[in-house]
């Protein structure tokens, strides 16, 4: 249907009066709107009829829809801990504190922090509680850390190997190798008493046999 035809009771509408007619122009203009209204009606039904039909939004959504994202506050860091660390991050430290807890000892970490104003280094200590399976480690040691998964609320690092024993570790060994060196003499004098015991007894059990015969 063209644009003319949809207009074409509008233009009924809006034509003047006969002169023929000796009505008021006001009246005169209401007759042929009160013929146009069927026509009215049936060009509004024929223009509703030419538009596309609507789509279901419903189904629309149901395709284009996509999960929702994560709604919620990003995770939190460590209680005790100032920047967070990743998983498998090596640090090297000393142990401050052992033998206060159950396999468990506390590592002093130093790092250098530059002051950006005044362009100074500075030296910080982090302390970390380390997980400690076999509570071998002694106040001084210089050890070697790794972050893990956390063993408990604040025990997030664990013992990888010892990089350079304490002098009270060195005082122990020394102690006990010297007290191993001296159980060795101690048995290896025994042995030889005890050797030079038997050929004496062989000797006397033999003289004594020849008496007898």
């Amino acid at each position: 249907m063209s644009f003319r035809t949809l207009l074409a009771p509008l233009r009924a509408f809006a034509r003047p009066a006969a002169a023929s007619c000796t009505c008021t122009p006001l009246f005169a203009s209401t007759l042929p709107s009160l013929r146009t209204l069927p026509s009215l009606r049936f060009a509004s039904t024929q223009a509703e009829q030419s538009l596309p039909s609507q789509v279901d939004l419903s189904e629309l959504a149901q395709v284009e829809t996509r999960p929702p994202r994560r709604k919620g506050p990003p995770p939190k860091p460590a209680p005790n801990s100032k920047w967070t660390l990743p998983r498998g991050l090596e640090l090297e430290g000393t142990v401050i504190r052992s033998g206060k807890m159950a396999k468990t000892c506390t590592v002093s970490v130093e790092r250098k922090v530059t002051d950006h104003k005044t362009l100074k280094v500075f030296t910080r200590h982090s302390k970390f509680l380390v997980h400690d399976p076999n509570t071998e480690l002694v106040d001084g040691d210089v050890v070697l850390i790794r972050s893990c998964r956390k063993v408990s609320t604040r025990k997030h690092f664990e013992f990888v190997s010892l990089i350079k024993g304490s002098d009270a570790r060195q005082s122990v060994l020394t102690s006990e190798s010297t007290d191993v060196a001296e159980l060795a003499q101690e048995k290896a004098e025994e042995l030889a008493a005890e050797l030079e015991e038997k050929p004496a007894a062989k000797k006397e059990s033999v003289e004594t046999e020849a008496k007898t015969a």
